[in-house]
């Protein structure tokens, strides 16, 4: 591993564009940039707190704001300006085809969760709802009308809702993955699917492979696999094999 930059905010998001260049999310309200190694400021002056971050076709990058309750676009030449506002708490965001979908939390951010819809014109209508927990991350495929979500549990209401990786289909939601072992934000942060269709999955100090050969992590840099992972440990963690093969089918 080598670093490439050290900051002195928290990184919320990062992203990556068509060009393979790397863009970050910082809570001071400012965005960077990575290319060939070099990280340069792309955008400062958006509203704080940012997290997930996500391109449209034409190049155009939006990050939400989880404290104001904005998503912001920035255009390729780096010009912010606000795509919508009056959100409760947004954290994840993704494109369909035609539509930005946000994952949205009522009561200031703690929940529960709601995925919204954006049209181009920055017109929001409530698309799913209500999940419990709040949303930290989704990933959307458009072609299967279907959602992945990170979700957090009743992290500060201790109600005993776990965090999870939950499925949103036919408008029905169901539990992908639990079973995260992260320390004590052990909460799936961020959700990512290649080009295989493997899911990638990160928690506060794990990174997990779901792939349709088996379910693993990613080696620690001491070269020591967890012990634990998404295997039948028990019933507060446990990925059903049926349950992995619906992701093969709706993507």
């Amino acid at each position: 591993m080598s670093s490439l930059a050290s900051f002195n905010n928290f990184i919320g998001g990062l992203t990556i564009n068509k060009s393979q260049q790397v863009f970050g999310a910082l809570f001071d309200g400012s965005l960077f940039r990575e290319e060939d190694g070099n990280v340069s400021n792309f955008a400062s002056g958006l509203p704080p707190t940012l997290e997930e971050l996500a391109f449209d076709q034409n190049n155009n990058l939006f990050v939400a704001s989880f404290t104001e309750g904005t998503v912001s676009k920035i255009s390729p030449e780096g010009s912010v300006t606000t795509f919508v506002s009056g959100l409760s708490g947004p954290f994840g965001i993704a494109f369909t085809v035609d539509s930005l979908i946000i994952g949205d939390n009522s009561n200031n951010g703690n929940g529960p969760g709601v995925i919204k819809q954006a049209t181009m014109s920055g017109n929001v209508t409530d698309l799913f709802k209500s999940i419990p927990g709040r949303i930290i991350d989704l990933e959307v495929n458009p072609t299967a009308k279907s959602f992945f979500v990170a979700n957090q549990g009743d992290f500060f209401t201790n109600s005993g809702r776990l965090s999870a990786i939950n499925i949103i289909s036919n408008n029905q939601i169901n539990t992908f993955a639990t079973g995260f072992l992260g320390g004590g934000d052990a909460f799936p942060r961020e959700i990512e699917f290649d080009s295989s269709g493997n899911l990638y999955v990160a928690d506060a100090q794990k990174l997990y492979k779901i792939s349709k050969d088996q379910l693993t992590t990613i080696p620690e840099p001491t070269s020591v696999f967890a012990l634990l992972i998404f295997g039948i440990i028990g019933a507060g963690s446990a990925l059903k094999k049926k349950k992995y093969h619906r992701l093969q089918e709706v993507r």
